[in-house]
């Protein structure tokens, strides 16, 4: 699962649009209250169906002796797998949820075409969130290509590995086979709500597949993704070649 996002049961949930800030009375002289322009906004969350079915002989199932921890280990993997990479970049056209890649008020920022050259992409992407009045950055989401390229990088007169400035110092940067060789996404995670409907339900069909002498198990949740403040995320793109 990504880091630091936040689960919670599915609701209309209140957001708040930062960049509409209290006005700043200029004149001295003034004596007016200005009005303050924060506004509480909803997000509505929609659940949408996850299920993957696993088909396993009977046989197998007769002479496993851990079967059962097996099988749930691999369809609770499966889901969240699956989740994680709609919660990165679902396209949102249903029954898909959308993703933080698109959706709307994100930061973005198209790099020079081609892989992480340094990191100066990575610290231009945490100055669009900060422009934003979004100071945090919990963490940097990349395919497993770009953070190999990023670990490679090399001082240019001594060959030594490239130390991360130190506004990076502290920021994980993780890798993620959910997340696209073209795009690479930093920001708040805390701000990434997972609203879960329906909890994880594993249910066994034993009649279904019987004269195939197998069993079906059928896993399935509802749940959708939601940005609670989009301003809080920026995604780095045209990473052509990765």
């Amino acid at each position: 699962m990504i880091t630091n996002e936040r689960l919670l049961d599915l609701r209309t949930i209140p957001t708040q649009d930062l960049k509409l800030l209290a006005e700043i009375c200029a004149n001295q002289k003034s004596n007016r209250l200005f009005e303050d322009n924060f506004i509480i906004l909803s997000l509505i969350l929609v659940p949408r169906s996850l299920a993957v079915l696993v088909k396993v002989s009977r046989e197998l199932i007769d002479d496993s002796v851990n079967i059962e921890q097996a099988l749930e280990a691999a369809l609770r993997g499966s889901l969240s797998v699956e989740l994680g990479r709609v919660a990165l970049r679902g396209s949102g056209t249903p029954p898909e949820p959308k993703g933080i890649k698109f959706t709307s008020g994100i930061n973005s920022l198209a790099t020079v075409a081609g892989p992480f050259s340094d990191y100066d992409d990575l610290v231009d992407g945490m100055a669009l969130n900060w422009a934003d009045n979004s100071p945090i950055t919990s963490a940097i989401v990349m395919s497993p290509f770009n953070l190999a390229t990023l670990a490679k990088l090399k001082e240019s007169t001594t060959d030594a590995p490239l130390q991360k400035p130190d506004v990076l110092q502290d920021v994980p940067i993780m890798m993620t086979t959910s997340m696209d060789a073209d795009t690479a996404i930093l920001g708040d995670f805390s701000k990434l709500i997972i609203g879960i409907r329906t909890s994880l339900r594993i249910e066994v069909l034993r009649e279904l597949f019987s004269e195939n002498l197998q069993y079906g198990f059928l896993c399935h949740l509802r749940a959708d993704i939601g940005v609670e403040h989009p301003e809080s995320f920026c995604k780095i793109t045209n990473l052509a070649g990765s």
